[in-house]
């Protein structure tokens, strides 16, 4: 699993979210936004 991040992260392709967030609200909604870039979307 750490190698697959650091190839997220060597490519741009993961975005690391660092503040607290809430579980159910806001990562929901983060992820929602990623899906919504098309292919400019990131993991997270």
């Amino acid at each position: 699993m750490k190698e697959f991040i650091q190839i997220l992260k060597e490519n741009d392709l993961l975005r690391v979210i660092e503040e607290p967030v809430d579980v159910d609200l806001e990562i929901a909604h983060l992820a929602y936004i990623e899906a919504k870039k098309g292919e400019k979307g990131k993991a997270l």
